[in-house]
């Protein structure tokens, strides 16, 4: 049975993090699950993270697992707008 999971990202979000943040999203995965990862303290990110989370939203896919952006940030939505990711990850705001 597939179950929501979420996660809170932090609100300072760079290349520094990326290896971490992959751990964090490997640990929580499972097929066929719903994962909900909490954009709302996000200040600040960079490319490297939307690349990981591009990523791992693809990967996902593959395993029949949703992931979506819950309660983005505006600097969140800001920065995947200008980066042209808005679309690709599905963010709503």
């Amino acid at each position: 049975m597939a179950e929501n999971i979420a996660l809170e990202l932090e609100a300072s979000l760079d290349i520094s993090v990326v290896e971490k943040l992959h751990e964090s999203l490997n640990e929580i995965t499972q097929n066929g699950d719903v994962i909900n990862l909490d954009a709302g303290n996000v200040e600040r990110l960079d490319t490297a993270v939307f690349q990981l989370l591009y990523s791992y939203q693809q990967s996902m896919n593959k395993k029949h697992a949703s992931v979506f952006f819950v309660n983005p940030s505006e600097a969140f939505i800001d920065n995947a707008t200008l980066l042209g990711m808005h679309e690709a990850l599905n963010i709503k705001h």
